[in-house]
């Protein structure tokens, strides 16, 4: 299976990093042109002090680039550029504690399922972390990449393993989801037990997120 195209990140301190949605966000107005300090602080909203931290840990993690530099009296302004419009974190560099889930617990007992029942979406479980064309930041795991495959048709087990992070919602469609979200959830949770049962484990998460979490 190959990946989709893009920088596939090799440091595990970078993965880290990244899986961070709110940190993966820091890189957004890199990722559309080269951008000086002051401009990318002032579109984020994010202190000096706080990209400039980051943006030291991107150099360093090899994602960023010093692309020319300005003349002004003082010291010269730098402009940053990241490396790709799209990041790659493959599976083996997943951070354990930044997969979205809130108890580790379940999680776990969710994977190891589903190691034994579809392993072929744990192989195919990285991170693509990309700059849309209306310049958001899409986040989302990384799928089998097979045009045939149908996780829905019948041959297959029935199971899912997904999250995203970009799901634009107002608020009176994030209620219908969650109301829709919460009565399947309840409709076959009370579902008759028959000889042919199999206990199954479900995670389910829906919340706002802020433009920037601490």
């Amino acid at each position: 299976m190959e990946l989709d195209r893009g920088y596939h990140v090799q440091s595990a301190k970078a993965a880290k990093a990244l899986s961070r949605p709110w940190v993966a966000r820091l890189l957004t107005p890199f990722m559309i042109a080269p951008t000086s300090l002051s401009a990318a602080s002032s579109e984020l909203d994010v202190s000096m002090t706080a990209l400039l931290y980051w943006v030291k840990q991107f150099l360093e993690f090899g994602i960023l680039d010093i692309r020319f530099q300005k003349s002004r009296a003082g010291r010269p302004v730098r402009f940053y550029e990241a490396v790709a419009k799209k990041f790659i974190i493959p599976a083996n560099l997943m951070p354990f504690d930044n997969v979205g889930a809130s108890d580790l617990r379940w999680f776990s007992k969710l994977k190891a399922a589903l190691e034994i029942e579809a392993p072929f979406l744990i192989d195919a479980g990285g991170l693509s972390i990309e700059l849309a064309s209306d310049h958001s930041l899409n986040m989302n795991r990384i799928q089998v990449n097979n045009s045939t495959f149908d996780p829905l048709a019948q041959d297959q087990p029935a199971v899912l393993y997904t999250f995203s992070e970009n799901i634009m919602l107002d608020n009176q469609h994030a209620k219908e989801f969650q109301s829709k979200l919460w009565e399947l959830f309840q409709q076959y949770r009370m579902q008759n037990i028959t000889e042919n049962s199999r206990r199954y484990i479900i995670l389910l998460g829906l919340s706002p997120t802020k433009a920037h979490e601490e």
